[in-house]
């Protein structure tokens, strides 16, 4: 749950709404774009209780991809997919670019997921796993990947 409301702590909220408004998703009244950043980010966390577990689930997961992707490895791959790089340097904040992908540009989105995944098993793989007996004799050397 602190990685969900950290999203909505570091999106501005003109790209909050503008996420918002893409899904079916039943908000309170009492979450009010025009309000300060942070009451905004304080009525989204308060509004998770009130969402459909099933809408909770699915927003929780979206958010979800949508960090994986804000660290610089995720922005890294971002820039290595995105079709329109003038408007998407036009944006700032990992959250928000990542964000900004998966709202405009999906396909490009999934694959920079893609790619972030198989980083992160070529860098496994170089990570050989060494078995060893119990006095000390090298038995096996092998790196695998099952991503």
């Amino acid at each position: 749950m602190a990685t969900i409301t950290s999203f909505f702590r570091k999106t501005p909220v003109p790209s909050l709404q503008a996420y918002f408004e893409t899904k079916s998703f039943n908000l309170p009244p009492s979450v009010v774009w025009t309000e300060s950043e942070s009451d905004v980010a304080s009525a989204l966390i308060a509004a998770l209780d009130s969402l459909a577990e099933a809408d909770r689930e699915a927003l929780i997961l979206e958010v979800g991809r949508i960090i994986a992707l804000s660290d610089e490895p995720g922005q890294n791959a971002l820039l290595d997919v995105v079709q329109n790089r003038r408007q998407f340097d036009l944006v700032e904040g990992g959250h928000n670019r990542a964000l900004w992908m998966l709202m405009h540009e999906p396909r490009a989105f999934q694959l920079a997921e893609d790619i972030q995944r198989q980083s992160g098993c070529d860098e496994r793989d170089n990570q050989d796993e060494i078995a060893r007996l119990d006095f000390g004799m090298i038995v096996a050397i092998f790196g695998f990947c099952n991503a």
